[in-house]
């Protein structure tokens, strides 16, 4: 498993334009996609409308995500850097829900 920065919100952490967004559902077996995190080395914004756990790895190769991941309290948005992760997996927590997933890029620095 690669390793994983959070950005803490109201750290001053701004900018970032949202490249792409999409979704997976979650349920007591975990979810894996890979589309959205076709570019390693990414930042995402993340928010689910149920607790969940994620984790990030090698599409294919993200065994589950369980329990012992990253834990992501509901309707709670959080910003992750990716580093060589292709893939994010997402694991109920209690209840099925969706997890949203938005790419983010930012502007070349002159």
């Amino acid at each position: 498993m690669d390793t994983i920065y959070h950005i803490a919100q109201n750290t001053g952490f701004l900018g970032g334009e949202i490249s792409s967004t999409t979704s997976i559902s979650f349920s007591s077996t975990t979810a894996e996609i890979s589309a959205s995190l076709s570019n390693a080395n990414t930042f995402v914004r993340v928010v689910a409308t149920q607790n969940c756990h994620i984790a990030f790895g090698t599409f294919g190769s993200t065994s589950a995500s369980t329990a012992n991941n990253t834990y992501l309290p509901a309707n709670t948005v959080e910003v992750f850097y990716t580093g060589s992760s292709n893939s994010i997996a997402a694991i109920r927590n209690s209840a099925d829900g969706i997890l949203y997933i938005d790419v983010l890029t930012f502007p070349a620095v002159a």
